[in-house]
């Protein structure tokens, strides 16, 4: 599992939304022209599923596959929250924390990219304010 992560988020992740669609449904063609069934790990990825919706989390087992809207926190707004202050979780954000926060916690450069108004220098902040260790 660790090597099929890692190749959805280092070469796939230079796809936009489009790009993800094609890159997933190739690296399925190419498993089962290799002969491989499955993601491995247990549980894994339905075949044929969007690979860019799970996560993989690496333990003892070598690592099991977990779709992004379950590794979210439970959100819920502050009663006294500025409308402009609330930030909702979405898998989206939730991918791009968890990624950036792996590569950020072991020294790695990392530069987010996107579209003007998509919450990246948010998320970032947020990170930084709230979920950063104090080493970083």
């Amino acid at each position: 599992p660790m090597f099929l992560f890692t190749l959805v988020w280092s070469a796939g992740a230079t796809c936009d939304n489009a790009g993800r669609q094609i890159f997933s449904a190739a690296l399925w063609q190419l498993l089962r022209d290799l002969g491989i069934k499955s993601f491995g790990g247990e549980p894994t990825i339905p075949e044929g599923g969007f690979v860019y919706d799970y996560l993989c989390q690496f333990g003892e087992d070598g690592g099991h596959w977990t779709p992004w809207a379950q590794v979210g926190p439970e959100y819920k707004v502050p009663t006294v929250a500025a409308y402009q202050d609330i930030v909702v979780p979405t898998e989206d954000s939730i991918r791009l924390m968890h990624i950036v926060s792996m590569l950020l916690v072991r020294g790695k450069h990392t530069i987010v990219a996107g579209n003007t108004g998509t919450g990246k220098s948010v998320y970032i902040s947020m990170w930084m304010q709230q979920g950063a260790p104090a080493n970083t």
